[in-house]
């Protein structure tokens, strides 16, 4: 039975939306509908009533989206929850001790604001201020402060997730650094051309095949959020609206429709500077510490006005 030989890991809000939808146009290469089925990291938390996205915990169902692709040489996950995670890794390597791993890292002070956003935008984040979302890290570890369409709670200790070290060390460790290829985001802006090429010669991919490129997942309309408010309190229409159920077409629809009845003018604010010095210099070791794993220098993610090349979009959305 056919099954996935590579995995994009991760991390979130680093490019990785951009690099499946490139893949997914290659003729060698399957990557299913479900961008991330969730189904390996047996310690993540989602609540499959509440997520909006579907997740898959059975063998029979997630192999199920790779039936029938026996004519392609790559057939990939990109579940980005991997790298968090403390037991996926392993458990990716159970399945295929031989899979392709990628990882993709982004300026984290970058990250944390960009997954905040994307947190209010699908209901799991219910603190419009990113300073007392942060504040509010140690009590939710507890499990308190969570918004009754939380369903994600590891998700929102956003500190936790851009502690990138141990969570690429621990795949260098399981895989092997010789079957870990690491794109940092810096270099996705700079010139995608050239990732995808790294890419293509990691996965042994034909490297005459180039695709259009176009912009991916960019970031979500700040009234989005109200759209997303009107569909949790609805969690049958909600779960009915993001599952097969509906075309894409009614999807978008529907969407446009609540979009307009809940248009809301932006309420985006930038971060106060001391904040993002504080911020700043509580990320300075775990950058250190990357930067001595992979030999890289990426200091310059600590100067407190830096922002990722391209901005909160980047090359191309920046999404997940």
């Amino acid at each position: 039975m056919c099954h996935p030989n590579f995995f994009i890991v991760g991390a979130a809000k680093s490019g990785t939306t951009s690099l499946y939808e490139y893949l997914r146009q290659h003729p060698q290469v399957f990557l299913p509908d479900i961008k991330e089925p969730v189904y390996f990291g047996a310690d993540l938390d989602f609540d499959t009533e509440l997520c909006i996205r579907p997740t898959i915990h059975n063998r029979a169902a997630y192999l199920k989206l790779y039936e029938g692709t026996e004519s392609y040489l790559r057939r990939g996950d990109a579940t980005v929850w991997y790298l968090y995670s403390q037991l996926a890794a392993r458990e990716i390597h159970e399945f295929d001790p031989d899979a392709k791993i990628i990882i993709m890292l982004r300026n984290p002070l970058d990250v944390m604001v960009a997954l905040h956003q994307e947190f209010l935008w699908d209901c799991n984040e219910d603190l419009v201020d990113f300073a007392e979302a942060i504040a509010a890290q140690d009590d939710r570890r507890q499990g308190r402060r969570l918004g009754c369409t939380t369903h994600f709670r590891q998700g929102l200790l956003y500190e936790d997730v851009v502690a990138y070290a141990g969570q690429v060390e621990r795949y260098f460790d399981v895989f092997g650094r010789e079957h870990v290829c690491l794109i940092v985001f810096d270099d996705l802006v700079a010139d995608d051309a050239a990732v995808f090429a790294r890419v293509k010669e990691y996965l042994g991919l034909d490297m005459a095949f180039e695709p259009p490129r176009r912009h991916m997942n960019a970031r979500k309309p700040a009234q989005l959020r109200r759209v997303n408010q009107f569909f949790a309190a609805r969690p049958r229409l909600r779960k009915a609206l993001f599952s097969n159920v509906f075309s894409q077409t009614a999807k978008r629809a529907a969407i446009e429709v609540a979009t307009r009845l809940f248009r809301r003018p932006n309420s985006d604010a930038p971060l106060d500077p001391q904040f993002r010095e504080e911020l700043v210099e509580r990320t300075r070791p775990q950058v250190a510490r990357l930067s001595e794993l992979i030999g890289r220098d990426l200091s310059h993610w600590c100067d407190p006005v830096a922002t990722s090349p391209g901005g909160d979009e980047g090359v191309a959305g920046a999404g997940d």
